[in-house]
């Protein structure tokens, strides 16, 4: 699934945790906007400075309420990667922090 609704002009996004979620479809990470992906990247980042890539892909699991799959690291993963490429996480030392530009 690649396309998400969203308000228009919409710049932040709530992150919600699907834990008591009746259906298994929405506890699948190809059910969760990027964006909210991201959100709760820089959350978990922000407020335990200095985590390690597999540590945040496991607090973020956590915080969505989804299972901490291979596969959801691995999505998760990704999103870092990209946070980190547009410069809003930056990577010392095999720990991730939030810049401060952010």
């Amino acid at each position: 699934v690649d396309e998400f609704v969203f308000q228009s002009g919409q710049s932040s996004f709530a992150i919600r945790s699907r834990e008591t979620a009746a259906s298994q479809n929405l506890r699948k990470i190809a059910f969760i906007a990027p964006q909210e992906i991201q959100e709760a990247i820089l959350k978990v980042v922000s407020e335990n400075i200095g985590t390690a890539t597999a540590d945040t892909a496991g607090a973020v699991s956590k915080m969505l309420g989804i299972p901490n799959t291979s596969a959801h690291q691995e999505a998760i993963a990704a999103q870092i990667e990209l946070l980190r490429g547009q410069d809003k996480l930056a990577d010392r030392s095999g720990k991730l922090f939030v810049n401060s530009a952010t």
